[in-house]
């Protein structure tokens, strides 16, 4: 199976893991074949990461939105912060995303977990889609702060604010905002 350039690294995942679902049986061949779906899907996904820079460490272009960075060398690879907000321990170590070199909004797909893996409302604010989570919670990016400001937005599931959330690792970033609500 081909896969396109333009896939994101938590769309790939949210595929497997719906293959994944798909293939879950409480049988030893079932098992087996959820394994093998786990180790082809490590593969792809190490075959999307880019190769390390030079050792001059500078860029001479900006990172394409959408590609990732990684660290491997890097003696503390496994125990960096957060790119974004450098409060938690990045959740995927020796990946930067590319919207924080980029000083960029980051899509909904570029967040973690992605917002697009979440049910769709119809509600919209700044022009930015509003999602449900599983708790009924309420979320939606920021579109006005960028690359390591970026936030997204939190409500409760009766459109009062709860507070902004770091888009990478989910750390707490401002706390409710009295009388801010989402119309529903």
């Amino acid at each position: 199976m081909a896969i396109p350039a333009a896939i994101g690294v938590w769309e790939l995942g949210a595929l497997a893991a719906g293959g994944l679902a798909g293939l879950f049986v409480a049988s030893p061949q079932g098992r087996e074949a959820a394994r093998e779906a786990a180790r082809a899907t490590a593969e792809a996904l190490e075959k999307l990461r880019p190769v390390p820079e030079s050792d001059a460490g500078q860029r001479s272009e900006p990172i394409p939105r959408g590609t990732t960075q990684s660290c491997s060398g890097q003696p503390d690879c496994g125990k960096e912060m957060c790119p974004v907000c450098g409060k938690r321990p990045n959740p995927m170590p020796g990946v930067t995303p590319a919207y924080v070199h980029g000083d960029l909004v980051p899509q909904d797909s570029e967040t973690l977990p992605p917002l697009t893996s979440y049910k769709r409302t119809r509600i919209r604010v700044q022009k930015a889609t509003v999602y449900q989570r599983p708790d009924k919670s309420l979320v939606h990016r920021d579109k006005l702060h960028k690359g390591k400001g970026a936030e997204i937005e939190v409500y409760d599931r009766h459109g009062r604010h709860m507070g902004a959330i770091c888009p990478h690792c989910g750390h707490p970033r401002k706390g409710p905002k009295p009388g801010r609500r989402l119309k529903l």
